[in-house]
């Protein structure tokens, strides 16, 4: 039964607000509940830079990952599907919450902004675009 809630798949990462690498590809994945009307789900995003390296102290040159770990819930049953989330990542910080939109569960796209590094006056947002079909349900 849990191959059936797992989907793995890749994502895409777009972040105006941060320095250096804005754009990142990488790989997630989703955990959903049981339930089908308004079904809840955890992300694991794991994400590399596109672009420039980043200059280390040591003066090497690597590349700047993204992390997210998120919960949240996809709203209704039909095809389409609102979806609210939040979690922790290391682009938008503490409390990176989102809404978005989901067909199907396969494919979703959302924006963000960390709720933390706002109170602070620092607006970390994001943009983000996931295709998950790698799943065992047929």
């Amino acid at each position: 039964e849990l191959g059936e809630r797992l989907n793995f798949g890749a994502m895409f990462r777009y972040a105006p607000k941060i320095e250096n690498v804005k754009s990142f590809v990488g790989v997630t994945a989703l955990l959903f509940s049981k339930k089908k009307f308004n079904s809840a789900f955890v992300s694991v995003d794991i994400g590399f830079g596109i672009g420039r390296l980043e200059e280390d102290a040591l003066g090497g040159r690597r590349r700047l990952m993204s992390f997210g770990l998120y919960g949240g819930k996809y709203f209704g049953v039909g095809e389409w599907h609102p979806l609210i989330f939040t979690g922790l990542s290391n682009i938008n910080g503490a409390l990176d919450t989102g809404v978005g939109i989901s067909y199907k569960r396969i494919f979703s796209a959302s924006t963000s902004i960390g709720l933390i590094p706002l109170t602070g006056g620092d607006a970390a947002w994001s943009f983000q675009l996931k295709l998950t079909p790698i799943s065992n349900k047929n």
